[in-house]
């Protein structure tokens, strides 16, 4: 066991033995009035001790040459005997001075490379790691570029009358109507109506809310940007993987997916012109005539080749994997050249404003998916059109969503950007809840249909 208490020097031992033994051995009448340091000596030990011990902090603490001992903290190597030649490093507890600490001398950089706490006390890199470690601090404190010029003069590039971000929209419809089945096979029309009713009707209107009662908490790119996707038609694959999954309709899937989005185009003009209301007036027949050669033209093309031209239906149902990558390469092309120009505005936003934008995207699909299922189960549809109506009736289009946002007035399109990642955050949550939901809902014993390129 070692001591636990600091032991005086040996002259002062020594001292208190004499002195001790020189009391005791006769006093005189006379030296009954003891001096005042002869009082001092009649101490007992523990208070000689403590005395020097006293004394010996002080000193330590103005500067005096110590160890870096328990006594003042720190990481200290322990070589583990089980372990031959590994280390391991244990925490050795900092006193304060008035416990039985002894503080480090101000400014002493400590000895061990672990503790990169700089502080008055003296603990601090070692400073054979200080160049590494400044080095590492400069490394990170690199200034963020304030513009990516890469990205920049490719949202500028045209191609005859429309820009790059227009043209790989337009590819990603073309894309779509070749992977689009036949929708002659079944037709069922309450199951059809009420889900054209959910998906531009209804689910649109909690754009309103949002923009409202969020306006003040959270940045407004963001609100806005939730409030477009909440606008837009249904998927236009993904759904319809989602129904395939849950065994679930696939033709009403692929009829709903059709009509949505060719009537979105006539209603979505109205809905994002009330969105930017305040901020700059938006003429719905411009945007109208805009999304018809952005969405519907494209879209009506590649289902046309799909049914007049054999070899390109044949080329669809043999590249499916192919075709799903070109559409998603595209998808990702335009959210790259939107997020070029905004990135000052998304480096600098809020991480609480993210947070909240992420929480409401989650929130959005599923009030979306309660009212699909409460509208489906009073309509009381069979079990495969049921499915259908929940899944694509809460799901909406990010290829809508970034077609909606490439034909914005300049004025707006400058915050597309920022407005693009809550549409990001809500399509990656719908596409994680519907994909858990699809194998619990799966309908039994029924005849599964071909599955579509997600």
């Amino acid at each position: 066991m070692g001591r636990t208490r600091s032991r005086p020097p040996r002259h002062v031992r020594e001292a208190a033995k004499t002195t001790g033994s020189d009391v005791t051995g006769g006093s005189t009448a006379g030296e009954n009035q003891l001096a005042p340091a002869e009082l001092e000596v009649k101490l007992s030990q523990q208070q000689l001790a403590r005395k020097w011990e006293l004394q010996w902090r002080s000193t330590a603490a103005h500067g005096a040459p110590h160890s870096y001992g328990k006594s003042c903290g720190g990481w200290v190597r322990k070589k583990d005997a089980k372990r031959g030649i590994v280390y391991r490093w244990r925490w050795s507890t900092v006193l304060p001075p008035g416990q039985g600490g002894t503080p480090s001398p101000a400014g002493q950089l400590h000895r061990h490379r672990f503790r990169q706490m700089s502080s008055d006390t003296g603990l601090g890199a070692s400073p054979a790691f200080t160049g590494r470690l400044n080095e590492a601090e400069s490394v990170a404190r690199l200034p963020v570029q304030p513009q990516d010029p890469d990205g920049e003069a490719l949202d500028g590039v045209q191609i005859g009358k429309f820009r790059l971000p227009q043209v790989a929209v337009i590819v990603i419809f073309i894309v779509s109507g070749l992977c689009l089945d036949s929708i002659s096979e079944c037709l069922q029309y309450k199951a059809l109506t009420l889900s054209v009713v959910l998906v531009l009707g209804i689910t649109p209107l909690l754009a309103y809310p949002i923009l409202h009662y969020g306006q003040g908490h959270v940045e407004e790119s963001l609100l806005e940007g939730l409030a477009v996707f909440c606008v837009v038609p249904t998927t236009l694959s993904s759904g319809v993987t989602m129904v395939t999954q849950a065994k679930g309709n696939v033709s009403l899937a692929v009829l709903l997916t059709t009509i949505t989005n060719l009537l979105g185009v006539a209603t979505m003009p109205w809905s994002v012109s009330k969105i930017f209301a305040a901020k700059v007036p938006i003429k719905p027949a411009e945007m109208l005539f805009e999304l018809i050669w952005l969405t519907l033209v494209p879209l009506i093309v590649g289902m046309g080749l799909r049914e007049v031209v054999p070899a390109a239906k044949s080329f669809a149902k043999t590249n499916k994997k192919v075709l799903g990558l070109c559409q998603n390469s595209c998808i990702l092309l335009v959210v790259l050249l939107m997020t070029s120009s905004a990135q000052p505005k998304i480096v600098t936003t809020d991480s609480f404003d993210l947070s909240c934008a992420l929480a409401i995207a989650a929130g959005i699909h599923l009030v979306y998916r309660v009212l699909g299922y409460f509208s489906a189960t009073a309509a009381k549809l069979e079990p495969r059109e049921w499915v259908t109506v929940v899944l694509m009736s809460s799901q909406k289009s990010l290829p809508v969503c970034v077609s909606v946002m490439s034909a914005l007035p300049a004025t707006l399109r400058a915050n597309s950007g920022l407005m693009i990642v809550p549409c990001i955050m809500a399509h990656a949550s719908q596409l994680i809840i519907d994909s858990i939901l699809a194998v619990r809902w799966e309908v039994k014993d029924e005849k599964q249909a071909a599955l579509l390129p997600s």
